[in-house]
């Protein structure tokens, strides 16, 4: 499983501090939610989403306006 942060209302996930992509396999993995909110507090990011990106994305799950 990878923790990415997403920017609300697009496809695009953090690459790193300054880029971002729409594709999932290229966006930076937090490891764990609390990781990810910290990084998005900590930048001073707004209106972003946690997704939790699993192998099988039957079971992908977006945490919207979490951080």
């Amino acid at each position: 499983m990878k923790v990415l942060l997403k920017k609300k209302g697009t496809k695009l996930f953090l690459k790193d501090s300054a880029h971002w992509t729409d594709k999932f396999a290229d966006a930076m993995d937090f490891k764990t939610t609390p990781a990810a909110m910290d990084y998005s507090q900590t930048h001073a990011f707004r209106e972003m989403s946690i997704v939790l990106k699993f192998a099988d994305g039957r079971y992908d799950l977006e945490l919207r306006n979490c951080c």
